[in-house]
C-alpha cells in the first residue's frame, strides 16, 4: 500500500511491455485507519465456484482497480483504474469506499454511495462494476458470532419484552379493569408515535409492526428479499430492503426465522437508534 501510496503523476511501470504512465491514486488513508485486529480474508466467487482466496489481515486497506499498482487488479472492462477501496478502521469494522467509478460498487445488489465509508459486515458480498466476480468478507467462526452478539441480545430483550407485557395483561384481568369513574382519560400510544420514537418497548414487542407502520407513514412499500447462499450447515441468508429513506442489509446462518426476526429488528434500529441502544446506523 505504501508503494501507491507514493506513487506520483507520472510514474511508469515497464514488465516486459509497454511504459505505463500511472496517474496519482485519488485516495488517502483515514487517521482511523488500522490493519484489522483479527484473521479476515476476502472469497472471490465467480458461476458460484471459489476461485481464489486474498488475505486481508495484515493491510489496513487494499485498492481495487484495472491498473497495474492497485492491490487487486482486475481487467473486466467496466472496471475504473481505480475503482474502489476496501478499508479497516480502529473501531473493528471493515467499509467499502467507491472512489467515484464510472459503473459503481454494490454490496448484496445495493448501490454505495460514491466517495463515502459504507460497512461490510462478515459474509457480505462486494461486486465490482460489471465483473461477474463476487468478494465475500470472511471471517473464523467466532468472529462472525462475535458480529451478531448486538443482534442476538436485541432479540433477546424482545422476547422479555413480550414476556412481560403478557403476564400484565394476565395479572389485569385477574384484578378486573377499571370503569372509568375517577379516573382522567390518557392519551394512548399509537405505532405512528412510537416510531418517531420515545417507546422502545413498542419496538421490542412487535417489530414487524412498527416497522410496518414506519413505512406506511412515509407512504413506501415494506417488500424485503431474501436470498440463500451456501450448503447445508453452511448456508446464509441475506436479507435486504430498500425503501422509505431506509436501507436494510443482513447476512446470518441459523434458522429462517431467527434470521428474519434479527432483521427487522435492525430496520427498527435503523428507524429509531435510540429504541435498542444501539449507538449508530
Amino acid at each position: 500500500i505504501a508503494a501507491w501510496l507514493e506513487m506520483g503523476e507520472g510514474t511508469t511501470e515497464n514488465e516486459g511491455g509497454p511504459a505505463v504512465v500511472l496517474p496519482p491514486v485519488p485516495y488517502k488513508p483515514p487517521s482511523w485507519a488500522a490493519a484489522p485486529n483479527g484473521k479476515l480474508w476476502l472469497e472471490v466467487m465467480r458461476g458460484g465456484a471459489l476461485i481464489e482466496k486474498i488475505p486481508f489481515d495484515d493491510l489496513d486497506c487494499l485498492l481495487f482497480g484495472r491498473l497495474p499498482n492497485c492491490d487487486v487488479k482486475m481487467d473486466h472492462e467496466s472496471i475504473s483504474r481505480y475503482h474502489a477501496v476496501l478499508q479497516s478502521g480502529d473501531d473493528g469494522n471493515v467499509y467499502v469506499y467507491d472512489l467515484g467509478s464510472t459503473h459503481g460498487t454494490k454490496i448484496n445488489k445495493t448501490s454505495v454511495a460514491a466517495r463515502k465509508y459504507t460497512r461490510l459486515r462478515v459474509g457480505h458480498m462486494v461486486k465490482f462494476g460489471g465483473s461477474s466476480r463476487l468478494y465475500l468478507l470472511q471471517a473464523p467462526e467466532e468472529v462472525v458470532e462475535a458480529d451478531q452478539d448486538e443482534l442476538e441480545d436485541a432479540r433477546d430483550r424482545s422476547i422479555a419484552v413480550r414476556a412481560e407485557r403478557k403476564k400484565a395483561k394476565e395479572e389485569e384481568a385477574t384484578r378486573g379493569v377499571a370503569w372509568g369513574m375517577d379516573t382522567e382519560d390518557e392519551p394512548s400510544a399509537t405505532p405512528g408515535a412510537a416510531v418517531q420514537g420515545g417507546d422502545s418497548s413498542f419496538y421490542l414487542e412487535d417489530p414487524k409492526k412498527a416497522l410496518r407502520t414506519y413505512f406506511d407513514r412515509e407512504a413506501a412499500s415494506l417488500d424485503y428479499e431474501v436470498e440463500e447462499t451456501g450448503p447445508g450447515h453452511a448456508r446464509v441468508y441475506t436479507c435486504q430492503v430498500c425503501g422509505g429513506g431506509l436501507v436494510v442489509l443482513l447476512s446470518h446462518r441459523g434458522p429462517l426465522a431467527c434470521v428474519l426476526c434479527s432483521f427487522v429488528l435492525l430496520g427498527c434500529c435503523g428507524v429509531d437508534p435510540t429504541a435498542l441502544g444501539v449507538g449508530r446506523r
